[in-house]
């Protein structure tokens, strides 16, 4: 929320740590450093030869990064504060045009504080705050170089007013619903059930809404044979060795070494141009693996009751905390590799853009977690979720539809490609055929339960298969969709909506029969509605 009142003195104000400037102007120039390189690698050689060019360019780079630190970080510095109070937390900021925002603590959504290795001698670390509220892709508040102490108070302020919201009005509706009872009155009656609709409303936002509090707390490291399974059997390598060779175009831009590759790679035998290809590749996996290692290393969750924190990596510790009750779904991913061995990835989706990091931008619980405990292990933490999933219904309806539409687009972009390049080009066939393989897995994939107040719906794509959970209070809407030639076969495509960070997950079955669809959304209007249907009838 926002407030005019911009009384410096009304508040005890702190300000973000010097280091701020550092870190604002190491940041900017590591940006600038690798734009010019890439725009001006032809000139790398000619620099070699030139040391004193390598000075000049070095004066030029902190010439740079002294005016970013004078016009932007330092006016950003001295007009950014922020303060404390008993009941909020406020930010004050802006140059040109002021602005103050104040964010209850009971309405904090997540708040989220990574400390790279280099802050941790200083004691600050980087602090981000959101709400259920936020829009765009920047969260509400985002501080650099805070003294850690102080998002140590925030997140204790933050479960403290939770608490006190939850039990004052607990508190109240019981006095609220006792003065009824004691009051015959139909004054005293309507105030009386006005006040506890209001309690009611405000205690559970929604109807219908689950305990999530648990009684017994729980924690759960990663040990290193999991975080090595878990490793070595990410997907994250296929992006890494396409971005890999997506450099290798940039070679030409070096003239020594275009010459270098023209006079001496044309002339090695096959086998050493087989190894550089696998070296390229195996480098690729090298460094995924490295990058997941180093991202996940010495994984930690922990929940006490009520919220979850998750604790994670090697050169830059994040720390992640989020009320168990503000969770909308569970996931539990599976790709390929990780499904054969029966294991994969249990997630949580927030209403906020905490996940960032992980993968799919949703909160890692469970980097790596078998198949079979899945359920009873996200129970301790999600109390709306039953300990096991029922029996899913599978599906074999529309399998030709689903890999008819894999792979039309492929066929035609390989069709065009061997048009203009002939038997060159015929080599993009492979595509449509991986593209077979996507969209038979994808519809073996499908399947879906419903269990009380829970829905479970299994979809799969890219060879990756995701099994989802979600409490009917949290759906945001359930789409059926049946096209002309649909209709004649019985088939409708199922999209149940939920909030997602900033947007939307669509959890989507396609092409399952009629009845899948009805059942989804009477589910959907819940008991109340199918009563008022069945006496309407």
């Amino acid at each position: 929320m926002k407030n005019s009142r911009l009384d410096d003195a009304a508040y005890d104000w702190h300000r973000q740590s010097p280091l701020m400037l550092v870190i604002f102007a190491l940041r900017y120039i590591i940006r600038v450093t690798i734009a010019l390189v890439l725009v001006n690698l032809k000139d790398i050689h000619d620099l070699m030869q030139n040391p004193q060019h390598i000075l000049w360019l070095f004066l030029l780079f902190m010439v740079i990064g002294l005016v970013i630190v004078l016009c932007v970080a330092v006016p950003k510095y001295f007009t950014t504060k922020y303060a404390l109070t008993d009941t909020a937390f406020i930010l004050r900021s802006g140059v040109f045009r002021r602005k103050m925002l104040h964010i209850n603590y009971a309405n904090i959504q997540t708040v989220q504080n990574s400390q790279w290795f280099f802050y941790k001698p200083f004691k600050v670390a980087t602090l981000t705050v959101e709400t259920a509220a936020h829009a765009g892709d920047e969260p509400e508040v985002k501080l650099d170089a805070v003294p850690q102490s102080l998002v140590n108070e925030l997140k204790a302020r933050q479960q403290a007013a939770q608490h006190l919201t939850a039990d004052t009005a607990a508190h109240l509706m019981q006095q609220t619903a006792t003065a009824a009872a004691h009051d015959d009155s139909g004054a005293a009656m309507a105030d009386s059930d006005a006040t506890f609709a209001a309690l009611q409303a405000a205690l559970n936002r929604q109807h219908e809404r689950p305990v999530t509090k648990l009684a017994q707390t729980y924690a759960h490291t990663l040990d290193i044979k999991e975080l090595l399974a878990f490793a070595f059997t990410s997907l994250g390598f296929i992006s890494t060795i396409l971005l890999l060779l997506s450099g290798l175009s940039y070679l030409d831009r070096v003239p020594w070494l275009e010459h270098w590759l023209e006079s001496h790679v044309s002339h090695l035998p096959v086998y050493l141009l087989v190894v550089a290809v696998a070296s390229v590749f195996g480098a690729g996996i090298l460094i995924s693996l490295f990058m997941t290692l180093a991202r996940y290393w010495h994984f930690t969750i922990h929940f006490d009751g009520e919220t979850v924190t998750t604790e994670k990596g090697l050169f830059q510790t994040n720390h992640i905390a989020a009320p168990a009750r503000r969770i909308q779904a569970v996931r539990f991913q599976q790709n390929i590799i990780r499904g054969l061995l029966k294991k994969g990835t249990a997630q949580v989706i927030l209403a906020s853009a905490v996940g960032k990091a992980d993968e799919d931008n949703d909160l890692v619980l469970y980097p790596m977690l078998p198949a079979s405990d899945v359920w009873a292990r996200l129970h301790r933490v999600v109390a709306w979720l039953p300990s096991t999933q029922p029996a899913l219904q599978q599906f074999t309806t529309g399998t030709f539809a689903m890999i008819r539409n894999a792979i039309w687009f492929p066929f035609l972009v390989a069709l065009a490609l061997t048009y203009f390049f002939h038997w060159l080009g015929a080599i993009a066939f492979l595509w449509p055929l991986l593209c077979i393989g996507f969209g038979f897995f994808a519809s073996h994939a499908r399947g879906f339960a419903i269990s009380d107040k829970i829905l479970f719906m299994t979809t799969g794509s890219m060879f990756v298969r995701s099994d989802f959970a979600v409490a009917r209070n949290h759906v945001q809407s359930v789409d059926i969709h049946q096209s002309w030639w649909m209709a004649k076969t019985h088939l409708v495509h199922v999209e149940v909506h939920v909030r997602k960070g900033n947007g939307d997950e669509s959890i989507t079955l396609r092409y399952v029969p009629e009845a899948v669809g009805r059942s989804v959304y009477a589910w959907y209007l819940g008991p109340a509605a199918l009563v008022h249907r069945t006496a309407a009838e």
